[in-house]
């Protein structure tokens, strides 16, 4: 399968920008906007498309999810687990989220308190 052209992502991010300013609130299309954000390397354009879809539906924990995800892969680990207890704040049944964030605050007591970026 062919990867999408520079071209058509940013025809999607038109569509999905357009969609959003009239006023969805399909947290779907946040959710695609900010991919697309992110792999055209706009890390922090994403994380507010996110934030600003969780504003929308703050009981959509696919945004958590990728917002954990893209302030992981900016390095802040911090705001990432803290994301992760929001989540599990609200949706308390998720095991897969429960098990990250007890590994990470475990991670922190035994490595004195801090999170520590592995590179």
């Amino acid at each position: 399968m062919r990867e999408p052209s520079a071209e058509s992502r940013a025809s999607a991010a038109d569509y999905l920008q357009r969609a959003l300013q009239a006023g969805s609130t399909d947290p779907n299309d946040f959710e695609q906007l900010a991919a697309i954000q992110a792999e055209g390397g706009k890390i922090q354009d994403a994380i507010a498309t996110v934030r600003q879809g969780i504003e929308v539906n703050p009981y959509s924990p696919r945004l958590y999810g990728l917002l954990a995800s893209l302030y992981a892969s900016l390095g802040s680990y911090d705001s990432a687990l803290k994301t992760m207890q929001k989540d599990l704040q609200l949706f308390p049944g998720d095991d897969y989220i429960r098990s990250v964030v007890q590994k990470i605050e475990t991670e922190q007591v035994l490595g004195g308190g801090h999170l520590k970026d592995p590179r």
